[in-house]
């Protein structure tokens, strides 16, 4: 149902006034967007995948065309090329991401970028291509602790995994830490048995397939830790390994710059650190703001990104809407992270 503020949202958007705001108030800025999946509407895939973070495959492509038409959409080298001084951004420079390693990265989403001539930058979970069963375990979690009863008898199975007598997890951060220490095939059996899954092709990316992506190169790769756990939720020593174990995994890729995205959004200042000194040369967070940039050169390498959704909050009548999309993105705080 389309509502007033719609209309006066489609007013401003049709007569170009918040182009011309965009055009004004974010000349020197970047920004970071943030995407998972991309899925046909009709696919059984779409149908079990986590609304909050998968967009449609029409969707997307209206997504990028707006990106065409009121951004320049840069790469992670343009953008460490202008730190070091050999050339400015673009005015209104944005940087289009890709976070864990979705299979449909590659079927869906990389062809839309592809006809566009727009690159990207995939965040992988080293893990991730090592995992032999078809569904992605995070992704079984995310179903589990999205009901209630299954999410009770999970925290009663996981008793008898918690050593010296620790108390049960109280918060899902705490669970994601426990499961990815258990072997893949227990941990999987165990979500199996607290809440049944349906059975999907792979829904995450293989060796083989994450080496297309990078021939192909529309979309660079990047760290997103190792077993996508957040890191806040291990001792240093544990988050440590993570940080080691995922960097040791992207230089086998050769990828450069070295780049890295905290798993969940979730870090602090120490772990800010711990990445830098394990070898990152660029850190994304998830704080949803623009980063200002100072004559076309960026002034830092911890940044933050702003998550797209295709919701109300993006969407009229179910179609992604240019007008809300423009209002979603165009008036976000400044700020940068040092």
């Amino acid at each position: 149902m389309t509502t007033l503020k719609d209309v006066a949202r489609h007013v401003l958007y049709g007569s170009g006034l918040l182009g011309l705001a965009h055009r004004v108030r974010n000349r020197r800025t970047l920004t970071v967007l943030m995407f998972h999946r991309v899925l046909p509407t009709n696919s059984e895939a779409y149908r079990h995948a986590e609304r909050e973070f998968t967009f449609s495959e029409n969707g997307f492509g209206r997504c990028l065309d707006f990106l065409r038409q009121h951004y320049n959409v840069v790469t992670l080298a343009d953008l460490a090329a202008a730190k070091n001084g050999l050339k400015a951004l673009p005015d209104r420079a944005a940087l289009i991401t890709f976070d864990d390693g979705w299979r449909d990265t590659l079927q869906y989403a990389q062809p839309a970028l592809l006809q566009r001539r727009l690159p990207a930058l995939l965040f992988v979970a080293a893990e991730v291509p090592t995992l032999q069963c078809d569904r992605w375990w995070q992704d079984a979690l995310v179903s589990v602790l999205a009901d209630c009863q299954a999410t009770a008898k999970l925290l009663s199975r996981l008793a008898p995994h918690q050593q010296g007598g620790a108390a049960l997890p109280d918060n899902a951060h705490q669970i994601h830490a426990i499961l990815a220490a258990m072997p893949e095939a227990a941990r999987m059996a165990l979500l199996q048995e607290v809440a049944p899954m349906p059975c999907l092709p792979r829904q995450m990316l293989t060796a083989d397939e994450l080496a297309q992506l990078q021939h192909d190169a529309t979309i660079a790769l990047g760290a997103h830790g190792f077993s996508h756990v957040p890191l806040t939720a291990l001792s240093q020593t544990q988050s440590a390994h993570e940080l080691t174990v995922s960097m040791r995994w992207l230089q086998s890729t050769h990828a450069h710059p070295l780049s890295m995205s905290f798993p969940h959004g979730a870090y602090n200042d120490g772990l800010a650190r711990a990445a830098y000194g394990a070898g990152f040369h660029w850190l994304f967070t998830s704080h949803p703001f623009l980063t200002p940039t100072i004559q076309g050169s960026q002034r830092v390498t911890t940044l933050g990104r702003i998550h797209v959704p295709e919701n109300q909050w993006t969407c009229t009548n179910g179609q992604l809407s240019f007008a809300k999309l423009a209002m979603f993105l165009f008036f976000r705080s400044k700020e940068m992270v040092q």
